[in-house]
């Protein structure tokens, strides 16, 4: 009975070692699930940051776009659709990272379940053993050897659990440590991100103020060449061009260049102007080039038909010539040169009645082409030179006037 009761004594301490053992699974238990909520409030904290970070973006975007849109001119639409794309990369970045977070908190959430469970049907089995051994035990001294193997097995197997609790800690912190080393990372590249864009819009500000600039020196030279072909269109084409005329045609010719090297689509005035260069370059072929262009932008411009109805005469082309001096003869009757030149046109085509038409419009108009015919009886008028009437119109038959 003595041997039954030390028996009873050793097995009651060891009942109460495996309850130490079983009471200290259940600490390591509420540890794990202490650890597992302080994973849980980390891992939402990131996770707020990262969507605190991206509605910063969302707020900060319109700004930028819309001082970009301000400040932007002409070929700057590029520069705000770069910035849109780096944004639209900026928020898939931090979906990418709020995703990456909700996943390792699911699978934290699944290990952490899986140990607690392990840790659970552990403690039940060794409750339940527990139980079953200390009954047999009072019962009979015979199925002590029983109860210890069985105690045994439990110690190990309570054991093997605190093993698997403390291994899922580590793997929990291990997990927590990961997460919250991509959560920083992810961050820092958010960060970054912020920074380029801050940098793109500062550039995209710069290049509108320098294209602001380049604009205003654009009109200003579109506003010079203007004037210099409302002036051009004065100059009576039957007289030589001045140094002055020709120097200021030049610098012209020089700036729509310029403008043409910019990418600036020219006006039909810049072209005439242009054309006019060339027409006293004597370069006619260049000059009728131009005074097309101006004509396919405004056909109806008169100044330029009557310039180019001058090239045409300089270039013998003369029925092409009669046909620009008469549109703009039609477009504005009261111009003077066209007139002339087409008089000299009909005399080298041997047309006299029309030549002496336009003549005597003239001269009855305008004395001084009296003495132009004069001047050019023998070359364009050579024609006319002993017809009676150009001989009557131009006084050769009267005092003074040159013989047969």
């Amino acid at each position: 009975m003595a041997e039954h009761n030390g028996s009873g004594g050793d097995e009651r301490r060891e009942l109460d070692r495996l309850a130490g053992r079983v009471g200290a699974i259940e600490e390591a238990t509420k540890i794990a699930a202490k650890a597992g909520e302080h994973a849980a409030g980390a891992s939402s904290e990131a996770i707020a940051t990262v969507r605190h970070c991206t509605m910063l973006i969302s707020i900060l975007l319109p700004i930028i776009l819309a001082a970009f849109g301000v400040f932007g001119y002409l070929s700057l639409e590029g520069a705000q659709s770069k910035a849109e794309k780096r944004v639209e990369g900026i928020e898939d970045a931090a979906q990418e990272a709020l995703d990456k977070a909700d996943e390792s908190w699911v699978r934290m959430e699944r290990r952490l379940g899986d140990t607690l469970a392990k840790a659970d049907a552990s403690r039940d089995r060794v409750e339940s053993r527990a139980h079953q051994t200390l009954d047999n035990a009072w019962d009979t001294a015979a199925e002590s050897s029983r109860f210890a193997d069985t105690a045994k097995r439990s110690r190990d197997e309570a054991e093997k659990s605190v093993k698997d609790v403390a291994k899922a800690a580590v793997d929990l912190q291990e997990s927590m440590a990961e997460m919250q080393r991509r959560a920083e990372e992810d961050l820092a590249e958010l960060e970054s991100q912020v920074t380029g864009a801050e940098a793109a819009t500062a550039r995209a500000e710069a290049w509108a103020k320098r294209a602001q600039t380049l604009v205003t020196s654009i009109d200003n030279l579109l506003q010079r060449a203007l004037a210099d072909a409302s002036a051009a269109a004065k100059r009576d084409p039957t007289k030589e061009i001045s140094a002055e005329e020709r120097r200021v045609a030049e610098d012209t010719t020089r700036r729509l260049e310029l403008l043409e090297d910019l990418g600036q689509e020219l006006t039909p005035e810049a072209y005439f102007v242009r054309g006019n260069t060339y027409y006293s370059r004597k370069e006619y072929e260049r000059a009728l080039a131009e005074y097309d262009r101006a004509l396919a932008g405004n056909p109806d411009y008169a100044d330029v038909h009557s310039w180019r109805g001058y090239t045409l005469f300089e270039l013998g082309r003369y029925e092409e010539a009669l046909a620009a001096l008469s549109r703009v003869i039609e477009l504005k009757p009261f111009l003077a040169p066209p007139y002339y030149i087409r008089a000299c046109t009909y005399s080298l085509l041997n047309r006299p009645d029309e030549a002496l038409r336009d003549l005597r419009y003239l001269i009855e108009r305008w004395e001084a082409y009296l003495w132009m015919a004069l001047e050019e009886k023998d070359r364009h008028f050579a024609n006319l030179r002993d017809h009676p009437e150009f001989r009557k119109l131009v006084g050769l038959d009267e005092g003074g006037g040159e013989g047969e």
